[in-house]
C-alpha cells in the first residue's frame, strides 16, 4: 500500500538521502513520522514531510556519511476513492472495482455474497440459513464424533467432487498466481482451524486439488478475514470448499458464519490492499475509512567529497570541510562534574558527585583560504545554534558525527586582511571552541527564504554560482538581475 525508498544525493549542498513516501493514486496521508535507523539505534529526521498528498519527500542532511542507514515510516492515510460495478446481470457475473473509471481488480465469484442453495451449499451441517444481508450460518451436526465443518461453492448434491455449474464456477483467464479471500465467524467454545481445499478444470471433467496452507487472517476478533494464495496452471473453472476442523469434537453452541467471498489475481489483490479494499461486488464495496502503514526502506549509503558543518536550523548556511582545511582536533577533555570541598583541618578534600562526567571539550582547528571560505565560517556560527560536524571515516579525523556548540571563534594571523594568491601566508587559522551536545531542539527553514526553497531552484553548485554573486545574496535570495 505504502513504499518508502531512499535515495543518496551526494551532489546536493549539503549532501543528503532523498526519502520519498510514495501510496497508491490517489490516496491521502494524514499522517507521517520518518526516522533514520543506524547501527539499530532510530532517530527522528528534524524535517518531517508534507501531508495531505499521495506521496511526499523528505531531505535527511544530518544523515552520516559512509554508513549504510535504513528510514521507517509510520502514519495513517486516507485510501483513494473507488467504486464497484457489475460486468453483467448483478450476481451472476464477475464484478469490477474501478479507481477513476479504470478496472484494478475483478471478483471472479458471481454470487460472491452466500445464498442458501445453489450455488453454495453446506457441509457436515445440521442445519444452514441465510441471515440477512446474505450470511451463510452453519451449525455442525453433533454427534460426539464431528471435527468438521464447512461449505462448497458450487454447491454439489452428491457431495464428492467440487461441481462446475455453468455462470457461477468462477472462470479464470489462465495460469498465474490467484488469492481468495473470504469472511468468517466462529461462535462457539471448541477451538478451530480452517483447511481450504481448491479445484480447477479446464475441461469441467478433470479436476486438480490444491490444498493451500499459508492463511493469511487480518482485522477483527470476531468476523474474521482470511486470505489463501494458490497457483494454477492452466484457463479454466474453480470450485472450492472450506473446511473447519476442530482440536476437539464440535458441541453445542458451536456455529459458523460465512459471508463475502473474492476470487482475484494476487496482483489484483496488491491493488486492492492498496486501496484499502477487502471485498466488492457490482452493489457494495467494504473498506476501511483510515488504514495505518508501517514500512521500511533498503539500506542506502550516502559517500560524499568531503566532510561537512551541517547547520541543522538552516542547511543553506551549512559549510563543506575537505580534510585538508582541518589542521587539527586537540585539547580533548572530558570535564568531571565533581564538586571538591576542601575540610577544616584536613588535608583530603571532600568531593560531590552531582551526575555523569560531563561532554567532551576540544579545539577544532580549520583554515580557511578564500574570502568565501570565510564569508561561510562566520554565517554558520553567527546564531550559536549547536551545528553537527559530520565528517566522512575516510578523512581519520578521530571524531564520529557529533553536535557541538560553537563557543569561542579564534582567528589567526588576524592583521593579515587580504588572502595571498599563494605561499605560506594563503590560509588564515580559525581555532573553534567546541562543547558536545545533544541534538538541538530546532527545526529546520525558520526563515522566509528556506532551505528547501533553495534546493528546488538550484539543483547544483555551478547553477548557484551562476544566478548568485555571494553568499550574503544567496541568504537574502537576491539574484543576480
Amino acid at each position: 500500500m505504502v513504499s518508502l525508498t531512499a535515495t543518496p544525493d551526494p551532489d546536493s549542498l549539503p549532501p543528503d538521502i532523498d526519502v520519498r513516501l510514495q501510496a497508491a493514486t490517489g490516496a491521502k496521508i494524514n499522517t507521517v513520522t520518518i526516522s533514520r535507523i543506524k547501527g539499530g539505534v532510530e532517530t527522528v529526521l528534524r524535517r518531517q514531510p508534507a501531508t495531505g498528498t499521495d506521496g511526499t519527500v523528505s531531505l535527511d542532511v544530518e544523515a552520516p556519511y559512509e554508513a549504510d542507514v535504513t528510514y521507517h515510516a509510520t502514519g495513517t492515510l486516507t485510501p483513494p476513492s473507488v467504486s464497484s460495478k457489475w460486468a453483467g446481470t448483478a450476481r451472476a457475473s464477475n464484478s469490477l472495482l474501478l479507481l477513476d473509471g479504470t478496472t484494478i481488480a475483478t471478483n471472479r465469484i458471481p454470487a460472491a455474497t452466500p445464498v442458501h442453495g445453489d450455488p453454495w451449499s453446506s457441509r457436515w451441517s445440521s442445519a444452514d440459513t441465510i441471515v440477512d444481508p446474505g450470511i451463510l450460518h452453519n451449525v455442525p451436526s453433533i454427534d460426539g464424533k464431528r471435527w468438521q465443518a464447512g461449505l462448497m461453492y458450487p454447491s454439489n448434491p452428491d457431495d464428492t467432487a467440487p461441481a462446475a455449474q455453468s455462470g457461477f464456477s468462477p472462470l479464470i483467464e489462465g495460469a498465474g498466481d490467484y488469492v481468495l479471500v473470504w469472511q468468517q465467524r466462529h461462535t462457539g467454545p471448541t477451538a478451530s482451524n480452517v483447511k481450504v481445499s481448491i479445484g480447477y478444470t479446464a475441461d469441467s471433467k478433470t479436476w486438480t486439488m490444491k490444498f493451500p496452507t499459508a492463511t493469511e487472517t487480518f482485522d477483527g476478533a470476531n468476523w474474521v478475514w482470511r486470505m489463501v494464495p494458490f497457483t494454477v496452471s492452466s484457463a479454466g473453472r474453480i470450485a472450492f470448499y472450506l473446511e473447519t476442523q476442530a482440536e476437539t469434537p464440535f458441541v453445542d453452541g458451536d456455529a459458523f458464519d460465512f459471508n463475502d467471498f473474492g476470487l482475484y489475481t494476487a496482483a489484483e489483490y496488491a491493488a486492492m490492499k492498496a486501496s484499502g479494499v477487502f471485498f466488492f461486488d457490482g452493489t457494495r464495496i467494504v473498506k476501511v475509512a483510515d488504514t495505518s502503514f508501517d514500512v521500511k526502506s533498503t539500506a542506502v549509503t550516502l559517500s560524499t567529497n568531503s566532510g561537512w558543518l551541517i547547520h541543522p536550523a538552516n542547511p543553506a548556511k551549512s559549510m563543506a570541510v575537505p580534510s585538508r582545511y582541518v589542521t587539527s582536533l586537540e585539547s580533548v577533555v572530558r570535564p568531571s562534574s565533581a564538586v571538591r570541598h576542601d575540610v577544616m583541618r584536613s588535608r583530603y578534600p571532600v568531593f560531590t558527585i552531582p551526575g555523569q562526567r560531563r561532554s567532551r571539550q576540544f579545539t577544532l582547528k580549520l583554515r580557511t583560504q578564500t574570502s568565501d571560505d570565510e564569508s561561510l565560517l562566520a554565517a554558520l556560527t553567527a546564531d550559536q545554534i549547536p551545528i553537527l560536524i559530520n565528517f566522512r571515516p575516510s578523512d581519520r579525523i578521530p571524531v564520529d558525527p557529533i553536535y557541538a556548540q560553537i563557543l569561542d571563534v579564534q582567528e589567526d594571523p588576524f592583521a593579515q586582511m587580504a588572502y595571498p594568491s599563494g605561499g605560506p601566508g594563503a590560509w588564515r587559522v580559525w581555532q573553534l571552541a567546541c562543547v558536545e551536545v545533544d541534538s538541538p531542539a530546532v527545526v529546520q527553514d525558520l526563515v522566509g527564504w528556506t532551505y528547501t526553497d533553495l534546493r528546488n531552484t538550484e539543483r547544483s553548485y555551478a547553477d548557484l554560482l551562476t544566478h548568485y554573486a555571494s553568499y550574503a545574496d544567496v541568504q537574502a535570495n537576491t539574484p543576480r538581475s
